[in-house]
């Protein structure tokens, strides 16, 4: 997940006469107890102007995991916070959460299809949930939002594919969107082999090592730790981790404290699981 700037003004359809209307409909049914009128209202499906924007601000990545869908068109339009039946960490619902998000500009990512599914409607926070017209920057939200939070600071990328939860956020967005699957870890690994091998072979500052910093270049955020964090002495032998044909689901504590060392001395964080994949080391 790479920090992101909202630096592109939503599209002139999330602000229409329409979407306004939709709104004040939504308004009045919850303020009626019509929680099964809560369907979600998007004035956008069907816009390319939506799609277009989003395609744009996350460089044809998904906002989340980072894997390249422009080319494919298997992503989706996705909401932050969900715009009903919002799912806590303890599985309870709170159905009227968050509504009046649905057409908001802030609260559309840019997903694949995979962290959108594992993601649902889940989003746990801390404490109350913030109400409407209530400020959203205070609500305790667990989820990382790559718009409005610094993913550096909770995440960190080892070269070997996996990445480590440094901090109860960090950690619930790794078991949220299941950031440790197998393919992902895999792909992760061979974008981090074909970094080493490039800097070993041009040094540091080409142009080729350059293109895979760049923040629409596939797992970004991991590159840029894995290289700018890791000292030169050690970088054949983190290429010849990344390169390894087996997948480091049995790695020991030991061993990820120890790559988290090399790459930013964090606090020691605990493990978490979903559907095997390990969330922290």
């Amino acid at each position: 997940m790479l920090r992101v700037t909202r630096s592109i003004p939503g599209p002139p359809i999330l602000e229409s006469a329409r979407a306004r209307l939709e709104q004040d409909q939504l308004r009045r049914a919850v303020e009626r107890g019509q929680d099964a009128a809560l369907a979600d209202r998007r004035v956008w499906a069907g816009d390319k102007t939506v799609r277009t924007a989003l395609n744009e601000l996350f460089a044809g990545k998904c906002a989340y995991c980072e894997t390249p869908i422009i080319d494919s068109g298997e992503g989706t339009i996705e909401h932050f916070r969900p715009v009903r039946r919002a799912i806590d960490a303890d599985g309870s619902i709170s159905s009227h959460h968050y509504w009046w998000l649905a057409n908001e500009w802030t609260n559309l990512l840019l997903s694949c299809m995979i962290c959108s599914r594992n993601k649902g409607n889940r989003f746990p926070v801390t404490g109350p949930r913030a109400e409407f017209g209530e400020n959203l920057a205070e609500e305790a939200a667990l989820l990382l939002n790559p718009c409005e939070d610094d993913p550096n600071a909770h995440l960190t990328f080892v070269s070997d594919g996996l990445v480590v939860g440094d901090t109860e956020r960090g950690r619930a967005t790794i078991e949220t969107l299941a950031l440790n699957r197998e393919a992902l870890i895999r792909a992760r690994r061979e974008q981090a082999a074909a970094l080493f091998t490039r800097v070993e072979a041009l040094g540091a500052n080409s142009d080729l090592v350059r293109q895979m910093l760049d923040p629409g270049a596939p797992f970004a955020a991991m590159c840029r730790q894995v290289l700018y964090s890791q000292p030169t002495a050690h970088r054949s032998q983190l290429r010849d981790s990344a390169t390894s044909t087996s997948l480091p689901a049995n790695r020991t504590i030991a061993s990820c404290r120890a790559a988290r060392q090399w790459a930013r001395p964090r606090n020691d964080a605990t493990t978490v699981r979903r559907n095997g994949s390990n969330g922290s080391c």
